[in-house]
């Protein structure tokens, strides 16, 4: 993409979000972004993903919600992490895996992102206990 001007940009995989504060600038970029990927990727702009819109509304990107000077975690990905936890939970109770490995997916499911490599950072104990009393409705907090 050399021949591109330099701009603010986020991306995941396939996924990527323009930032701009001029709607025209964003248009104009539809044609070329879409000539780019086809030509240099094999890909194309999905029609009901090419969004123009403005920040303070917030903007839905892999599982959360961007603003400003925020970022929400989307109620589908909530409820999806709140389901594999209970799965989890119940596979527990069941004998099926040990503590160690609950607590492996509890920090999956739950540990904040580190951007730029992507590693989870430890849950503090309480914040552990609290998610377990809200996902599983135990009292008794995570397993040793």
């Amino acid at each position: 993409m050399a021949n591109y001007p330099a701009m603010p940009y986020l991306r995941y995989c396939d996924d990527f979000i323009i930032l701009s504060n001029d709607e025209n600038h964003l248009k104009s970029l539809i044609v070329s972004i879409r000539e780019f990927l086809a030509r240099n990727l094999q890909l194309q702009l999905h029609p009901k993903k090419l969004i123009i819109r403005k920040l303070s509304q917030g903007i839905d990107f892999v599982g959360y919600i961007l603003f400003l000077r925020y970022t929400l975690v989307r109620t589908r990905t909530k409820r999806r992490m709140k389901k594999r936890l209970r799965v989890a939970y119940e596979t527990y109770l069941k004998g099926k895996i040990d503590g160690v490995n609950l607590d492996q997916r509890l920090q999956r499911g739950f540990a904040p992102q580190t951007p730029q490599q992507g590693a989870t950072r430890p849950l503090h104990p309480a914040v552990k206990a609290y998610l377990w009393v809200q996902v599983c409705g135990q009292g008794g907090g995570p397993p040793p």
